[in-house]
Parts: structure tokens; sequence; C-alpha cells
């Protein structure tokens, strides 16, 4: 049985700021995303700001991420490869270096891996993007469409010197890439913007700034990338998701 409006309304209300609930706002966004030559969007201060808080620190608390490097093979397929090839790879080839908690399940099941009140927060916002129906239906009426429920979903983070290079995230069915920055700590100067390039060649740059929101539209004519992660901590912890249209 499919939510009510009224626990649809709740479930925003929880977890969204409630500037990005007001219809003039909604429309305003979708008029935005559909412009044409295409361009990223940032929301800032997208979260209620407790939850914004309380998912930093969770994920600031997982005790194990994987170190992932991957490259292009020569059929075009994304390939993770061992450190050690990584490092004998020219840099034209080395297509993304970051650290990644996954699987999903294991880290909101796990309790070597994560508290039991960041096991709870984490399950919760997994519920709310992923699992119910709330978040993309508000994302649908800033897409235009309406959206799946298959929704693809990493947890990231960066180390100095790690990126993702132009890609334009095209060999499935998705429209819409979104991440969820949430580095408390974050600075300008850190780098790991998001780059983005449009049909039209025009390039925008967004700073993963704490609590934003970044809508990308996907295109064959557009790609995006992350550039140089530049600190010396680890950072920049994103919750990366994709959706698809309904079918």
């Amino acid at each position: 049985m499919s939510p009510s409006a009224e626990a649809v309304v709740a479930e925003w209300k929880r977890w969204i700021d409630p500037r990005y609930l007001q219809a003039p706002v909604l429309e305003e966004l979708r008029t935005r995303f559909a412009i044409r030559p295409r361009r990223p969007l940032s929301l800032p201060s997208f979260l209620a700001a407790e939850r914004a808080a309380e998912l930093a620190a969770a994920l600031r608390r997982i005790r194990r991420w994987d170190r992932v490097h991957t490259v292009l093979d020569e059929e075009e397929r994304l390939r993770e490869i061992s450190a050690g090839e990584w490092g004998a790879r020219p840099a034209e080839e080395r297509w993304s270096a970051q650290e990644l908690a996954r699987p999903l399940a294991t880290v909101v099941d796990d309790a070597e891996r994560l508290d039991e009140r960041g096991r709870e927060q984490l399950a919760a916002l997994f519920d709310f993007v992923i699992v119910g129906v709330a978040f993309r239906t508000w994302l649908g009426q800033i897409a235009g469409v309406p959206l799946g429920p298959h929704v693809s979903c990493e947890l990231v983070r960066y180390r100095r010197g790690d990126f993702i290079a132009r890609h334009t995230d095209t060999h499935d069915a998705r429209i819409v890439g979104l991440n969820l920055y949430l580095d408390a700590d974050y600075r300008r100067q850190d780098g790991g913007q998001l780059g983005y390039a449009n049909e039209e060649q025009d390039e925008f740059s967004v700073d993963p700034a704490f609590n934003s929101l970044s809508l990308i539209p996907i295109d064959r004519a557009c790609c995006h990338w992350v550039g140089p992660w530049k600190a010396g901590r680890p950072g920049r912890e994103t919750v990366s998701l994709s959706f698809s249209p309904a079918a």
C-alpha cells in the first residue's frame, strides 16, 4: 500500500529544510533543472540542521572504508585494480581513486564498523532516500518526471589526491545524480569540487559545502567529474545517489 500524501509530507518535514518544501521554490528548481543547455544545481543547507549534524558525525565514526582505484578497460568498462597496478598506470588511464563504505547493508548491520546510534541514523537515511517514496516524490517534482524505485547509492570519502575523471553516467537509464555533502570541516581550499560540462561545453564548478545537495542532470552530451582532494585529512564524506524514470 502506498503511503498517504500526509505521510509523505511528514517525511519531507522530518528531513528536508522547510524552504525546499515551498511550492514556489519547487517550481523555481523545476524550471532551473529543465534549462537547456543544462547546468547543475546546488541547494545549500538542504537537510534539517540536526539531521545533517548527526549524519556527518555518523559517517566520521565508520571504522573501515575500502580503498578503491578504477580504470576503464579496452571495452570502456569500469574495472577495479589494485593499488600497485594503479601506481603503474599512466595518469590518462586512471579513472578514479576514492574510499567507499560498502556494502551498505554491512555498514548498517555490523557493530564492528559503526556504533549503534550511527547505524540507526544511516538506516533511517537509507529508508528515506532509497526504500521509501517520499524523497523520490520530492525529487520527481524537480526532475519533471516520476522516478522509479531503482536507486544507486554510495557512501564515499576522499584522501589527498583522490578524484574522479570526466564521465557521463549514461550506462543505464538514470537521468539525475545527487550528492549530499556531509563534511562539516570542509573549506574551499580542500578542493574536491564537482565539475560539470554541458552540451555547449560550458563548465561549472560546485563546492562540496557541508549540508549542500548537488543535482546533476545526466545526458550523453554532458559530463561531470570530481577535482582532486587537496586536504591532508580524509574528508568530503558524500552520500552519492542516482535516479531513473519510472517504468
